[in-house]
C-alpha cells in the first residue's frame, strides 16, 4: 500500500503542475494485458527523459484513456510510455516495467510486461494429468515423450509386472506422441496416444506390442548453414481444435543440431504444422502450409552494436527490414531478492543513444535503477503479416481467439538478438 500512495501522490503532483501550463494537448491511448492484477502507474517522458505526466491505473483495467496539455507548442512531440506493476512479492512475479518508445498523441499502444515472444510455454497451458501405464515391457532403454509441458519422465519401472508408470500434463486438444527403445529392440519405436476421450486424471494402458517403427525423418531448413539449440513442431487439425506434437527436441551437452521430425502413420500429411526453432542467435516461427517446403529463409536482419551507460543511455543499431526493437533487463534487490524487469518496445530511430529516465520516484525504493542495463539482451523483430502500427497496437499477441495459439506464428515471426 505504501507503494501505492507514493505513485499516486507522484501522480496527482504532476498532474497538478500541468494545470499550470499552457500547451498542446496530447491524448493518451492503452491498452494492456488482462492477466495482469498487480497495482499499475503509467509514466509518459519526453526524447530527455524528463517525466511529463503519470496516471494511476485502475486494477485490472484493460485499457486507458485520457489527454492532458503536454507542456510547450509541439503537438507532434513523441512521448515514451512507462507502465509499472508491482507485484511486491506476490504471485512470484517481478516487479515490471513495460516501456514503448516513440509513441504519438492518439495512437494506440499496447503495454504488456510479460515477454509473450517466447515460444511454447508461454503459449500452451496445462489442463490435467493422463495416468500412463506402459505394459509388456521386459526392459526399458530410451523413453521420451514430445510435449510443449514439463514433463519429468520420471518412469516407475515394475519389473515383475513388466510394467512402467508416469504422470503426462497435457491439454484437452492435444494427442500426444511416445518414443521408446525396449525389450532388447534395437531401433526406436513410436506411440500415439489421442487425448480423446480420456478425462484428466484418467488411466490410459500402452502396450509395448502396439508401438512402431519410426519412418523417414524430415529436415527442416535452415538459412546460413545454422543449427538449432530447440525446436518444436505440431501438426495441426484442419479446425485447429486438436493438434499432435511431433517434435520437441533440445540440444543435448550444448551440442548444435539440425532440426527435423517425422510423420506419424496417424497423422495426415494435409495438416498445417506449426514450426518454432531457435538457433541461440535468432528465432524462427511460421505456420506452413500442407505441401510447403518447411524452409526458413533468412530474415536479412542484423544487430550491428549494443551499448549502455548502465541506467543512463542505451543504444542498439541494426539493418535490414526491422519491425520492432525490445530490451530486456533483470535485476534483483531488497531482502527477498525480489527481481524487476524492465523490457523497452519501439521502432528502430528511438535507439539511438536513448536516454534512460528516471522512474525511481514510482518504484519500490529499494529497485536501484542505476544499475539497470548492464547487461541485457537486444532483439530485432520482424513480421511477416504486421507492420509497425499494428504491433505497436499489440499484434499479434492480441490476435483474436480464432488465433489462439497459433497467433505468433501465423504472424510470420523472426528475431535476431545479441546480448550485452
Amino acid at each position: 500500500m505504501k507503494n501505492i500512495c507514493l505513485f499516486l501522490c507522484a501522480g496527482w503532483l504532476l498532474a497538478g503542475c500541468q494545470k499550470m501550463e499552457t500547451g498542446a494537448v496530447f491524448t493518451v491511448n492503452c491498452q494492456f494485458s488482462s492477466f495482469i492484477v498487480a497495482p499499475r502507474g503509467l509514466v509518459l517522458t519526453n526524447a530527455k527523459g524528463e517525466v511529463v505526466h503519470s496516471f494511476s491505473i485502475p486494477a485490472g483495467a484493460t485499457e486507458f484513456k485520457s489527454f492532458f496539455t503536454l507542456p510547450g507548442n509541439d503537438p507532434t512531440e513523441k512521448l515514451d510510455y512507462h507502465l509499472i506493476s508491482n507485484f511486491a512479492n506476490n504471485f512470484g512475479f517481478p516487479n515490471a516495467i513495460a516501456s514503448h518508445l516513440g509513441v504519438s498523441s492518439g495512437e494506440l499502444v499496447f503495454l504488456d510486461p510479460l515477454d509473450r515472444s517466447l515460444p511454447g510455454g508461454n503459449q500452451f497451458n496445462s489442463q490435467g494429468f493422463i495416468n500412463v501405464i506402459l505394459t509388456d515391457t521386459h526392459t526399458i532403454d530410451t523413453f521420451s515423450v514430445s510435449n510443449y509441458f514439463t514433463t519429468a519422465e520420471q518412469l516407475y519401472i515394475y519389473p515383475d509386472d513388466e510394467t512402467a508408470t508416469f504422470a503426462l500434463p497435457l491439454q484437452d486438444t492435444q494427442n500426444i506422441v511416445f518414443r521408446m527403445r525396449a525389450n532388447l529392440v534395437s531401433d526406436v519405436r513410436y506411440k500415439i496416444l489421442f487425448r480423446q476421450p480420456l478425462k484428466s486424471q484418467d488411466t490410459a494402458f500402452v502396450s509395448w506390442n502396439d508401438f512402431k517403427p519410426i519412418g523417414n525423418a524430415t529436415t527442416i531448413e535452415l538459412p546460413d548453414g545454422l543449427k538449432a539449440t530447440h525446436s518444436e513442431v505440431a501438426a495441426l487439425s484442419p479446425t485447429r481444435r486438436t493438434y499432435t506434437v511431433l517434435a520437441y527436441d533440445d540440444a543435448l551437452s550444448g551440442i548444435l543440431f539440425t532440426p527435423k521430425f517425422w510423420w506419424p502413420d496417424e497423422v495426415k500429411t494435409n495438416e498445417q504444422l506449426r514450426v518454432f526453432v531457435t538457433t541461440g542467435s535468432a528465432d524462427f516461427e511460421q505456420i506452413f502450409q500442407p505441401g510447403q517446403p518447411i524452409r526458413f529463409e533468412s530474415s536479412g536482419m542484423h544487430i550491428g552494436g549494443v551499448s549502455s551507460i548502465p541506467g543512463r543511455q542505451i543504444s542498439v543499431s541494426t539493418s535490414g527490414d526491422v519491425d520492432l526493437i525490445r530490451v530486456r533487463a533483470t535485476t534483483f534487490s531488497g531482502s527477498f531478492n525480489q527481481s524487476t524487469v524492465w523490457q523497452i518496445d519501439g521502432p528502430p530511430d528511438a535507439f539511438a543513444n536513448y536516454s534512460l529516465p528516471d522512474l525511481s520516484p514510482f518504484l519500490p525504493k529499494e529497485v536501484n535503477l542505476d544499475v539497470f542495463f548492464g547487461n541485457f539482451v537486444a532483439e530485432a523483430h520482424q513480421f511477416a503479416q504486421y507492420n509497425y502500427p499494428d504491433i505497436r497496437a499489440g499484434f499479434p499477441w492480441k490476435s483474436p481467439a480464432k488465433d489462439g495459439y497459433y497467433a505468433v506464428a501465423n504472424s510470420g515471426h523472426k528475431v535476431v538478438y545479441q546480448w550485452r
